[in-house]
This record gives structure tokens, sequence and C-alpha cells, in this order.
């Protein structure tokens, strides 16, 4: 998820709007315009890369997620 690569930051931003959402697939499907199954891929494939869930050390994780958004060079 730390790549720098328009994959990982696709990931990234999946994740980031799915802890923003309080974990609801349904919200971040309707707010990033894909498919609830699109999401549940992206959610996985980010919890596999990480070794653990996403709700384990959620508030580092998020906080991390904002901070690489707000500090993007793009």
């Amino acid at each position: 998820m730390g790549a720098d690569s328009d994959s990982a930051a696709v990931l990234r931003d999946t994740v980031r709007c799915y802890l923003d959402s309080e974990r609801s697939v349904s919200m971040v499907a309707r707010t990033m315009h894909i498919a609830k199954n699109t999401v549940l891929h992206r959610v996985r494939k980010a919890e596999k890369l990480r070794g653990r869930p996403l709700s384990e050390d959620r508030l580092r994780l998020h906080a991390a997620l904002h901070l690489a958004k707000t500090l993007s060079p793009m």
C-alpha cells in the first residue's frame, strides 16, 4: 500500500474512504462510484498487503492515510 504507483494510490484512497465511512462498503461504493465487490476486493487486498486486518491499529492507519494524501506531491 505504501508503493508509489497508481494502483497503490487507488488502494490507499479506497481504504481511507472505507475508514472515513466507518467501514461501510455501501457508502464507499456510492462515494467512489464503484461496485461493492470492488470495495471488498480492495479491502481484502489491503489487508493481505498489510498482513493484518484494517481494524487492527485503525486510528494510526487512518491518520497515516490522511497524511499521505495531504503530503502527496500531486
